[in-house]
């Protein structure tokens, strides 16, 4: 096997020691030191040196990589003369999958999912005309006195109008899809059996997952950990769901505001 040493970069994972001694380098090749990164991209996807989770720098990636295709194709965004539900399915062929690439395996915080939420959301305020308005009126009365700053279109109104999915539903559908389909796996696969390990610590407790967060929200819905896992054995996961209101399994996606529903 032949490997360039100038494209060859390593990365440790997890790593918990001082971050001012992270070694610059822990092989070496021909006598040539290889470069080892805090920061490193596999299959598109950057990961972290020092967060288990899915990293600040690749949602801010994500993000920017988004905002970047809605400048480049704003001239047909904004094209009010096409219809919205036309320019939507643009949107959600070339900015979303942008915004949500490999989201199946995302552990996310919270400040993370209103980041990405935001994102799409400035958006579709672009998108709309009228998005931008505010109930106070034109921009030139801001500095009076009891101006009201809220948005003619709120988020509510905004997913309402549109139609479109919201990104959080989005994310968690395909988290969902992932894990039924991990589960399906025989018990032998790798994949399984990193996603059923119990015993994974980080330098700050134990570590959470995609099953995990599937899991606590399945909890409130009275839904056993058991008839989860016989439901994605027999696909039929996304019907067990949907049948208790879960939003993301949900084929109405207008509705934006059933998120916060309690469980039945």
């Amino acid at each position: 096997m032949t490997i360039c040493t100038k494209k060859t970069e390593t990365l440790i994972i997890n790593y918990d020691g001082d971050p001012e001694n992270y070694p610059k380098s822990i092989i070496t090749i021909d006598q040539i030191n290889i470069k080892n990164t805090d920061i490193f991209k596999y299959l598109g996807v950057k990961i972290d040196h020092d967060d288990y989770k899915t990293g600040e720098n690749e949602i801010k990636y994500r993000i920017n990589l988004a905002n970047a295709k809605f400048r480049e194709m704003k001239h047909v965004f904004t094209n009010y003369t096409i219809k919205l539900g036309t320019r939507l399915m643009f949107y959600n062929a070339f900015c979303r999958s942008r915004l949500t690439y490999c989201c199946s395996c995302w552990v996310v915080t919270e400040k993370q999912k209103k980041n990405v939420e935001r994102c799409q959301v400035k958006h579709l305020r672009s998108m709309m005309k009228g998005g931008w308005e505010r109930k106070g009126g034109p921009r030139v009365l801001e500095d009076e006195i009891g101006y009201n700053y809220a948005y003619v279109f709120n988020k509510k109104k905004l997913y309402g109008v549109s139609k479109i999915e919201p990104v959080l539903d989005f994310v968690d559908s395909q988290r969902a899809k992932w894990i039924a389909h991990v589960i399906r796996y025989d018990n032998d696969r790798m994949a399984k059996q990193t996603m059923f390990e119990v015993s994974q610590f980080s330098r700050t407790g134990r570590t959470s997952s995609i099953l995990d967060e599937l899991l606590k929200e399945t909890r409130r819905y009275d839904l056993s950990d058991d008839v989860v896992y016989k439901a994605c054995v027999n696909r039929e996961l996304f019907s067990l769901l949907e049948d208790r209101g879960v939003v993301f399994a949900s084929r109405q996606h207008g509705n934006f505001y059933l998120r916060t529903n309690t469980a039945v």
